[in-house]
């Protein structure tokens, strides 16, 4: 096979999961009930997504054996830092693995900080791939579902965070 031809190939792929990832995958999502989701603490002590609302929601489901999760994990880290005065926006970073994964990744000193949950019940929540992130307003409307690594301490992205609380 030329050269050519293969390069040919490659862009097509590249412009299909492009074309994927904007249409198909990081759609405007429907609306979820936050209530049904299920975490818990790394104590494994059940978390109340009442104490939440009216604030503004980082959500990202996430394992450690997931290469682009782990890719994202220091720019979520970095967003964390950078908004950790702002009491009006929380990070809620789900572990889909389980606890042991979730513990883990809370000993590395650079995550120390991460506000590490386990996932037990997605609720009407639909983990098809991960890395998933979903931005909640204050309001608990959905503003943005992201499937698949992204940087998330870049000025945008920080902007769409930061407009969360709003």
């Amino acid at each position: 096979m030329k050269w050519g031809k293969i390069i040919d190939i490659v862009l097509i792929a590249a412009i299909g999961y492009l074309v994927i990832q904007k249409f198909v995958v990081n759609k405007p999502s429907k609306q979820i009930d936050l209530q049904q989701l299920e975490l818990v603490d790394l104590n494994n002590q059940p978390v109340d997504m009442k104490e939440f609302a009216g604030k503004g929601i980082f959500l990202n489901f996430w394992a450690s054996w997931c290469g682009p999760c782990m890719a994202e994990m220091p720019s979520i880290a970095s967003s964390v830092e950078h908004f950790s005065d702002n009491n009006n926006i929380v990070f809620i970073l789900a572990n889909t693995q389980g606890m042991e994964d979730a513990k883990k990744i809370k000993a590395k000193e650079k995550y120390a900080n991460l506000p590490i949950y386990v996932l037990k019940n997605s609720g009407n929540i639909d983990i098809k791939a991960i890395p998933l992130t979903y931005l909640i307003d204050a309001k608990g409307k959905v503003q943005k579902a992201h499937a698949g690594v992204n940087l998330w301490n870049n000025p945008l992205a920080q902007k769409k965070i930061k407009n969360l609380a709003n």
